[in-house]
């Protein structure tokens, strides 16, 4: 998929958002949204609610993101609840338009959707960086069965802690926050070119069809936007490392992280998208 904004060049990328569409110009649904991950607190891709607050204080509120990502939100990937192992439903989430964003409040250190009684888990019960949460049920039993499957653990692994910042740390391992599986450009910062086709502008730098920052490009971004060398979007670069590569990940950061093991790229200090660019660079020159 291309991240060019496939409307009308005189339509902003905010004005889309607003009226349900997302970049690629179809229905919101249409487009790669990045899941609900864990990252490390010092992390760029930690998230901070809009309405922290008031969802701390035990008010059913939007999930909505604030500044830079304003106009964001945490969302389901997809609508429907699925099984898993027969006992249990889940839906995953992940970051989209704030007019999509679940409904929650934190009740007894939880953060539970109102009108579902859904609980936001981490996969698994598992609490490490990069593993993604999901909305949960107990398809009998609900809430308890799923409280009593967490006191097996011996922690509280169900439980947050909103900061003042409006960060979002597992109260059991404070060291992490809610994040992005990648990074999103700021909806300030994105503008479409009316003329030749929309043009993405991501602090600072210009980059036709795919949003990078400075640090993973710089100047040269902007002038290599149309060569055959310059990174495509991260979904796409990540299906091009997972052919090209034979890497795997369940995520589009696994992928990443596997990409640069396989090419010996160093990760240190790269969020994922300077990751992939490094990569793809190494990849093909």
């Amino acid at each position: 998929m291309s991240r060019t904004v496939n409307a009308k060049g005189d339509w902003p990328w905010t004005k889309l958002v607003d009226q349900g569409q997302w970049p690629g110009g179809g229905a919101s649904d249409a487009w790669p949204k990045p899941n609900l991950v864990l990252v490390d607190q010092q992390d760029g891709r930690r998230l901070s609610l809009l309405h922290a607050a008031s969802i701390g204080g035990g008010q059913q509120a939007p999930l909505a993101l604030a500044p830079p990502l304003q106009g964001y939100g945490v969302c389901r990937q997809f609508a429907e609840r699925r099984d898993a192992f027969g006992e249990w439903e889940y839906t995953a989430l992940c970051v989209g338009p704030a007019a999509e964003a679940v409904v929650c409040a934190m009740s007894g250190g939880q953060l539970v959707e109102g009108a579902t009684q859904g609980v936001l888990t981490p996969s698994m019960l598992q609490l490490h960086e990069g593993n993604h949460y999901d909305l949960v049920w107990h398809k009998h039993h609900h809430p308890a069965r799923l409280h009593e499957e967490v006191r097996k653990h011996g922690a509280p692994l169900l439980d947050f802690v909103i900061h003042p910042d409006g960060s979002v740390a597992p109260a059991h391992a404070p060291h992490l926050r809610l994040g992005l599986e990648f990074e999103l450009p700021s909806l300030e910062c994105v503008v479409a070119a009316p003329a030749k086709g929309p043009t993405m502008v991501v602090q600072g730098v210009v980059v036709e069809g795919s949003p990078l920052d400075d640090k993973a490009g710089g100047a040269e971004s902007s002038g290599a936007a149309g060569s055959s060398s310059a990174c495509p979007p991260l979904v796409q670069a990540a299906e091009v490392f997972k052919r090209e590569l034979n890497v795997k990940g369940t995520n589009l950061l696994e992928v990443v992280d596997a990409a640069c093991e396989a090419l010996g790229v160093s990760p240190d200090g790269l969020n994922v998208m300077e990751k992939a660019a490094r990569c793809w660079e190494e990849l093909k020159g």
